[in-house]
């Protein structure tokens, strides 16, 4: 076996070093690509976080504004799809019965939001639940023994966007309470 001199050594030595080198480099290349790669991961997931909740608040306006239109039957403009034709159905069928127009006997004073619960269900559609109070005056011309009449309510929304707009595809609303009820009874004791 051949001696190494001093100066191969060296070499052998400087190039053993320069090796470990290039690999602690690497290994640390590695870790800093791979934490960028979270990060940048970690940044897209927040974005998209921040995209829904964004959305979340565009539908919770949505709703507030669409309880107050739909309380005095004004919310023609917020539908889509098998709502808007029950909604314009319902319309013509007023029309062709020349019915008049229930607002000319009920007033909303006001409309008064207890609770919104908006959620996303899908890339272009959400879900939101409310509970409000619809507050009218029920005849215009009533005494001080006829009260206004109060509903409590709930309705649930199925939303949709169409283009970049979300509009209403769907809902329900119930009557928890109406204060015309408790009068009525009252009047037949």
């Amino acid at each position: 076996m051949k001696k190494m001199n001093k100066r191969e050594k060296k070499i052998s030595i400087i190039n053993f070093l320069l090796i470990l080198l290039l690999v602690i480099s690497s290994l640390y290349s590695f870790s800093v690509y791979k934490k960028n790669k979270e990060i940048n991961n970690d940044i897209h997931l927040l974005e998209e976080k921040l995209k829904k909740e964004k959305e979340i608040s565009v539908i919770y306006d949505r709703s507030k504004e669409f309880i107050e239109k739909s309380s005095i039957a004004d919310h023609g403009d917020m539908l889509t799809g098998q709502a808007k034709e029950m909604f314009e159905d319902a319309i013509k069928q007023k029309e062709r019965e020349g019915a008049e127009d229930s607002r000319s006997h009920s007033i909303l004073e006001r409309t008064d939001i207890d609770h919104i619960f908006a959620v996303k269900t899908g890339d272009n559609t959400a879900k939101s639940y409310a509970i409000y109070k619809s507050i009218y005056n029920s005849n215009p011309y009533a005494t001080d023994s006829m009260p206004q009449q109060v509903m409590n309510l709930t309705m649930i929304v199925d939303w949709e966007k169409v283009n970049g707009e979300y509009k209403v595809s769907d809902y329900r609303i119930n009557v928890l309470k109406n204060s015309l009820d408790d009068y009525l009874k009252s009047l037949e004791k």
